[in-house]
């Protein structure tokens, strides 16, 4: 009898992945990154959150998603598909609303494609999460680029 375990199968990818990556470069790794992601569906035992036992694991494996879906928003923001990185952006953010480079992410795709309106909304919801969660201000970076959307400033 055979079984099919979804956590292996997803750990496979990921690091295939990763040597292929170290080989040849992210855009060759991309596609294991991307069946890795598809794999993952929400967190390792979430029926079992009180249990103690799964925890580790838990933690170990949404940290290797979040690190696979931080390389693929990058990869695409770079590589002409903002509209791919806002959603991925956006499935980290699900995940960790602290995570302030995806932000600032956010804001250049939105830039991008013309919406500097959302990218200025994402500014504002970074500010406010930023404060709530961990009573901080964005990075200096985070408020220049903030500040040059609002003047236009970006090419």
């Amino acid at each position: 009898m055979k079984f099919w375990l979804d956590v292996e199968e997803f750990l496979h990818f990921w690091k295939s992945g990763q040597n292929k990556e170290r080989a040849e470069g992210l855009a060759t790794a991309l596609v294991n990154y991307e069946l890795a992601a598809s794999l993952y569906k929400g967190d390792f035992l979430e029926e079992d959150i009180y249990e103690s036992w799964p925890a580790l694991q838990r933690e170990n494996l949404k940290e290797i998603y979040l690190v696979i879906l931080d390389k693929l928003s990058r990869f695409y923001a770079l590589d002409g598909k903002p509209q791919t990185a806002i959603d991925l952006c956006e499935a980290i953010l699900e995940k960790d609303n602290c995570r302030e480079d995806i932000y600032r992410r956010l804001m250049h795709c939105y830039y991008k494609i013309g919406q500097r309106d959302k990218a200025i909304k994402q500014y504002r919801r970074c500010v406010e999460i930023l404060s709530k969660e961990l009573e901080i201000e964005p990075t200096p970076t985070t408020i220049e680029l903030y500040k040059k959307i609002k003047n236009g400033q970006i090419k």
